[in-house]
Order: structure tokens, then sequence, then C-alpha cells
């Protein structure tokens, strides 16, 4: 991620407590001067965090580095098409109270276009419900 940012690819925003960040920071030998840090208390805030500022526009991707993928979770409902070692391509979607383990859907496919179709049409259906799209 320093070496993107460094080459102008990308311009991260460090989320998390800004005295560990530092630290971090000072340990590798990494210069963070003209970096964005959000201030979060902790690891389920800084995820929490990171979403805001996707939804608000002020970022455009979520990058996980130290949290645990748990905690991401929780922050971003997930819906995603996966393909396997054997080429089978398949949509799993979660769904249920945000934070617990709530259900789990997955459906198998024969192209990934098809698995493409299923995932549109749910999150339409999210849409019509309320819902928004990060």
């Amino acid at each position: 991620m320093f070496e993107a940012a460094g080459l102008s690819l990308i311009e991260p925003i460090l989320v998390g407590p800004q005295a560990r960040i530092r630290a971090a920071a000072e340990v590798l030998g990494t210069d963070i001067f003209t970096m964005r840090l959000a201030d979060a208390l902790h690891s389920h805030a800084a995820a929490d965090k990171a979403v805001e500022l996707v939804r608000a526009g002020e970022a455009e991707a979520l990058m996980k580095r130290s949290l645990h993928m748990d905690e991401v979770i929780c922050a971003v409902p997930l819906s995603a098409i996966y393909w396997d070692q054997f080429g089978t391509i398949s949509l799993v979607h979660h769904w249920g109270r945000i934070c617990t383990h709530g259900q789990e859907l997955a459906e198998i496919f024969d192209t990934v276009d098809e698995a493409g179709q299923a995932h549109e049409a749910i999150a339409r259906a999210k849409r019509l419900r309320g819902y928004y799209d990060l």
C-alpha cells in the first residue's frame, strides 16, 4: 500500500488509533506525513469509520490490513461471487443481524453472468426495501 501511495496510484486514508498508526509507521520507517489519518478508538470503530468514509464519498474502496475479517464483515454486509479451485461459480449471500452469524445461502451457477444477474437481483430487492449501495 505504501509503495502504491509513493507512486501516486492511491491516496490512502489510514483509519485507526492515530498514536498506534504513527508508531507502526515509525517502526517501519515509513513517512505518513502526507497521508490522511482518520482516528478511531479501536478495531471495530475503525471498520465502521472506514465504511462511513466510503458511504460519504470520501473513499472509493476498503483495504483490510490489520483488522480481523470478522470486524470488517460486521461493518459491511456480505454478498459475493466466488470461484473455487475446481471452477465452481457460486453466489454466497449472508444476512441477519449485524455481527451475528446470521444465515448464509450459497447458490451454484453455470456462468459468471448468471451469478452476476442473481447478485444484482438481490441488490435490487434490497434497494426497494430502502437499503443503499456503499
